[in-house]
């Protein structure tokens, strides 16, 4: 039942989804085109024309802002429909079928992760379809050799843990954001009226909370990117001697535990404190 749940959540979500993100990749090679008058063969765009330069820099414009727009409207998209699902009209349908509200998350959790991976492999699509020429492609090597050596010279450990602890915290990070926004949802479907408000109101609460919590994760078990000068004015440092084990462990742990609360806390919700009015 779990399959043919997810099939159908699969296939209600991403009529608009993939119309979005087809327009995007279109968007796209209109980009390619700009940027290839730009360049005019030669790869410097100080030999564009200076109506050129302007195009490529509106187009420039609006692309980072349709993709944030795009990221953004597929996050919200499958949160909504996860209200929908859940604590709508629709509702009612859904909590008639013989399926635990454990398939019910389990379920749109999967389409959630599945939309994810798709939106973030059609925008590096993107920026390739963009980008990636002849230039550029012999700067690639060196912009990822860089941007690893910056990520170990964070994290202040050797090449193997920081690999792992990076592996975890993408992981945990995925069933902790969607968890955490579900569990938002749940919390304002138990308000009386206003339940989307009430939604947004419970998941910048949990935000907040879990932001000063992190500051004071840091500060306690010495990691910081702060430090305090002679006049005990708090600035920020230029460099950083990486995380220290015990923060980098106890981060994993506790994010973990959360995930594992915020599915509880929708489960319980749903099969407890179910409310459809």
């Amino acid at each position: 039942m779990l399959g043919k749940l997810f099939k159908h959540n699969l296939k209600q979500v991403s009529k608009l989804l993939i119309l979005i993100h087809g327009a995007l990749l279109a968007f796209s090679v209109i980009g390619r085109i700009i940027f290839s008058m730009a360049l005019n063969g030669e790869g410097d765009f100080n030999t564009a024309s200076a109506a050129t330069s302007l195009i490529t820099a509106v187009y420039i414009l609006l692309y980072v802002l349709g993709i944030f727009c795009i990221a953004v409207m597929t996050y919200i998209f499958l949160a909504r429909d996860f209200q929908k699902g859940m604590f709508s009209n629709e509702g009612y349908l859904m909590h008639t079928l013989p399926v635990t509200p454990a398939q019910h998350i389990w379920s749109r959790c999967f389409v959630f992760i599945i939309w994810g991976l798709i939106d973030m492999i059609i925008i590096c699509a993107s920026l390739a379809i963009i980008f990636i020429n002849s230039y550029t492609m012999q700067y690639l090597p060196e912009f990822f050799q860089e941007f690893w050596s910056a990520m170990l010279t964070a994290f202040g450990t050797s090449e193997f843990f920081s690999t792992i602890y990076m592996l975890l915290t993408m992981l945990i990070s995925v069933f902790f954001n969607i968890f955490m926004v579900y569990f938002a949802i749940c919390l304002g479907s138990l308000c009386k009226t206003h339940k989307i408000l009430g939604a947004i109101g419970s998941l910048a609460g949990i935000y907040l909370v879990l932001q000063i919590v992190g500051v004071i994760m840091m500060l306690t078990l010495g990691w910081s990117p702060y430090s305090v000068n002679s006049n005990n004015a708090l600035i920020a440092t230029t460099s950083t001697t990486g995380m220290s084990p015990a923060f980098m462990g106890f981060s994993i742990v506790f994010d973990l535990l959360l995930t594992v609360g915020f599915y509880l806390g929708i489960h319980y919700i749903l099969s407890r404190r179910l409310n459809l009015e």
